[in-house]
């Protein structure tokens, strides 16, 4: 009897860790790998859905709209940058969490900084001048560079959490 005690106490004890959280999210909690990288990559999707959406009203050419369009992709971008650096790493794996911090935070810089620059450039009433046109080249070149070396670390950190 004590033996069978010994067992259902030992089996509640390791149900109940197995079901405690292995990361969180402020108030959120993610019990596997799945739930936690979901969680990464939906807050990703917000940021490419807006930055969509401020592609469309670039093609609209509407001033007003597409100033409010990148007034929310900001929003959106600082808002998810947040929750990202609110994220605990995952049952103790820092690499992913990193990764991700770095590429939305890259995000955040380029959205606050080259973005608005590239909307002045946009808006501008004038015809640019082809060394104008160049140096804005040069930097999307640039930051399509920057964004492809993080995007490939934050995908290799995915699978690597992934492969656990």
């Amino acid at each position: 009897m004590k033996y069978l005690i010994f067992c259902v106490s030992a089996s509640i004890i390791i149900g109940l860790a197995s079901c405690k959280p292995k990361a969180h999210c402020g108030e959120i909690e993610f019990r596997n790998v799945e739930e936690y990288t979901a969680f990464v990559l939906k807050q990703q999707d917000r940021i490419k859905m807006q930055m969509l959406s401020l592609n469309t009203e670039f093609e609209t050419g509407n001033a007003t709209q597409i100033k409010q369009e990148y007034s929310q992709l900001i929003l959106t971008c600082d808002s998810t940058l947040l929750l990202i650096n609110k994220l605990s790493a995952y049952d103790g794996q820092e690499e992913f969490r990193l990764s991700a911090i770095k590429l939305f935070s890259f995000y955040s810089e380029v959205f606050h900084d080259e973005y608005r620059n590239l909307l002045e450039f946009y808006l501008k009433k004038e015809t640019p001048i082809q060394p104008e046109l160049d140096s804005m080249n040069a930097l999307v070149g640039r930051i399509n560079k920057a964004e492809d070396s993080l995007v490939n670390s934050f995908k290799s950190e995915l699978e690597a959490l992934h492969a656990l």
